[in-house]
């Protein structure tokens, strides 16, 4: 049986399954009620990174645009509640210091600059579930070094980006930006009617459109994952931008490209997601989300049946041989769909990145090496020394500075294999 060639999995589901309420029958109710907490018997991809790299444990989402000849600029966000908020020294309510910093090596490995500010705001002031910060810094053209930093000065904890940044002039111009309620959008999502102010440094913004994000090939195929140059986008429009502003309403589901008229190659984007993200409630985002472990045809029979939410009851307790082990599966499998949410979402949700392709099926690695180029995970080789290393390397897109994709190799067969039988069997991993 053959259960790794993944197709784009379009969902074919309509609106009026809605959201799974608690009076359905069955089992995939378990996955709303039960969806915190789950166990999987390694350590967290939090802690693993901790791990490996002395306590700083924590990564942190980045934006590199170079300014002008002579200038460059981070952007950069940490979720609210991952932040620590202490009273305020005059009881005014309860507030944040987060010290940024940004260090930039040559390719000697010599640490020629750092910047840093401290930033303090207080908790009732924030519009938005994260606080953001931008830093400018003069360097020249040529290959660097980042190390971006922001440390909660309240709880000590570290969110660090190692990173390789190449300047050159066909990437650097006038300031590209995104702004969600006035505030840099330092991450890549926001919610369906969002209301976003887009900056290309023109007088036209182009924006396309694209509803259908295709999964990641298999681990082990010859085949690289796709970008959205060769997806097929659903719209194409062009936006006046008054005083080099244009306002767009991101009111449907899908990754939104924004490219300057005047120079193409400058792109910003937008993933609008579901407002309940990066939870799942919906039925079609549970049905699609555990297609890394089902066949096509299993696919393709629960999307066309009558009964959805029956059918994909169905493919859990049959492969888990009865329905207490199956609500068990279950919530450790969306579990895990959560996790990758918040933590791989790019220009892609995060289930549907080569990281989160990996973190569902095989669970958490065990260790994980990170780098200026990327991440290695540890997975230990079942009765055999010795771990299978996952390599993901850290691509430069134009429009988004946290996709990786994973090195594939035949070699990852028997191990991607063995993970997706042993859910088929019954047993998580």
């Amino acid at each position: 049986m053959v259960m790794c060639t993944f197709d784009r999995a379009k969902s074919k589901m309509k609106s009026r399954h809605g959201i799974l309420s608690f009076s359905l029958t069955g089992i995939v109710p378990a996955v709303i009620a039960l969806m915190s907490g789950c166990g999987s018997g390694y350590v967290s991809y939090t802690e693993a990174q901790s791990q490996s790299s002395a306590g700083e444990q924590s990564s942190l989402p980045i934006k590199i645009r170079h300014l002008s000849a002579d200038s460059t600029a981070v952007i950069g966000g940490i979720k609210s509640e991952e932040i620590y908020f202490a009273p305020s020294p005059n009881h005014q309510g309860l507030r944040c210091e987060i010290e940024c910093e940004v260090l930039i090596r040559e390719k000697t490995g010599t640490t020629i600059k750092a910047t840093h500010q401290v930033l303090q705001m207080n908790r009732e002031s924030l519009s938005l579930p994260f606080v953001a910060f931008r830093l400018v810094f003069p360097i020249s053209y040529g290959e660097y070094e980042l190390e971006i930093k922001a440390t909660d000065l309240n709880s000590k904890r570290i969110f660090r980006t190692v990173t390789k940044c190449t300047k050159d002039p066909a990437n650097t111009g006038s300031e590209t930006t995104v702004r969600l309620n006035n505030q840099w959008m330092a991450f890549p999502n926001c919610p369906v009617g969002s209301e976003l102010e887009v900056a290309m440094g023109s007088e036209v913004v182009n924006v396309t459109y694209f509803s259908q994000i295709p999964l990641p090939p298999a681990p082990f195929s010859a085949e690289k994952p796709s970008f959205p140059a060769t997806w097929k986008s659903e719209t194409t429009n062009s936006m006046d931008a008054q005083k080099g502003i244009a306002k767009v309403s991101v009111g449907l589901k899908g990754l939104f490209l924004f490219k300057s008229n005047e120079k193409p190659e400058s792109v910003e984007m937008a993933l609008a997601t579901a407002p309940h993200f990066p939870e799942i409630r919906k039925i079609e985002e549970l049905i699609l989300s555990v297609r890394y472990i089902m066949t096509k045809a299993e696919f393709d029979e629960i999307i066309s049946s009558k009964d959805v939410k029956k059918r994909l009851d169905s493919f859990w307790i049959s492969n888990a041989g009865s329905k207490e082990k199956a609500r068990s599966m279950i919530r450790t499998y969306y579990n895990r769909v959560i996790t990758a949410n918040k933590m791989f979402t790019c220009h892609k949700e995060g289930w549907q990145t080569d990281r989160g392709m990996i973190f569902i099926v095989l669970g958490p690695p065990v260790n994980i090496q990170s780098d200026a180029t990327g991440e290695t995970w540890a997975y230990p080789r079942s009765g055999l020394p010795g771990n299978d290393a996952f390599r993901f390397n850290r691509m430069q897109l134009p429009y988004d500075d946290n996709y990786f994709e994973l090195k594939r190799s035949a070699d990852f067969k028997p191990i991607w294999m063995a993970n997706v039988e042993s859910w088929r069997s019954g047993r998580t991993n």
